[in-house]
Formats: C-alpha cells, sequence, structure tokens
C-alpha cells in the first residue's frame, strides 16, 4: 500500500458559518470528526494547520499534531510552507532512523 500524508486545513474566519471548525456535532467539534476520518484512513502523518490558537488548543487537547500557520499568507502559500515542512520532517526521520 501506498504511503501518504494528511494535511488538514481549519481556519476560524469562516465567511458562512462562522467558527464552523469548532461547530459541536453529537458532542465532538467538526474538527476532531475530521482528523479521527483521516487517523483512520493509516495516513503516515495527519497534521492540522490553522492560524487559530483556539483551534490548535481544542485540536491538541485530543492528540492532534498541529502547524501554525500565518494570516498574512494566502491560503496556497500556506498550505505550501506546511506541506514543505512535512517533508523535511520525513526526510529527517528517515535520515535518523536508518543505521
Amino acid at each position: 500500500m501506498n504511503e501518504f500524508n494528511v494535511v488538514i486545513p481549519s481556519r476560524l474566519d469562516s465567511k458562512r458559518l462562522p467558527k464552523k471548525a469548532l461547530a459541536m456535532i453529537n458532542g465532538k467539534p467538526l474538527i476532531r470528526w475530521v482528523y479521527e476520518k483521516a487517523i483512520a484512513s493509516d495516513a503516515k502523518i495527519v497534521l492540522i494547520a490553522t492560524d487559530s490558537e483556539e483551534i490548535a488548543s481544542i485540536a491538541e487537547s485530543f492528540g492532534a499534531d498541529v502547524e501554525m500557520t500565518s494570516l498574512e499568507l494566502i491560503e496556497y502559500t500556506r498550505f505550501a510552507k506546511i506541506a514543505i515542512g512535512v517533508m523535511i520532517r520525513l526526510l529527517l526521520t528517515y535520515k535518523v532512523t536508518i543505521p
């Protein structure tokens, strides 16, 4: 099976539904439902990328890895920065674990 990684972008500033990522659905915030589905996919890395301290705090409370992004970057630039960071972590992990 192919190895893959998941980056879940999550912003608090939703236009149509304010604080959508934190909306409670059956006792859990939406971001947790998304995270749990990503974990169940057997992804090698699952990471929540957010510009919100509130989302980061809640995500970390249920064990998610969080990468803080900058409000100053446009969406695609923000995602590219996270993707490069994940690739660097993978390379470092690979390098460190090879005898």
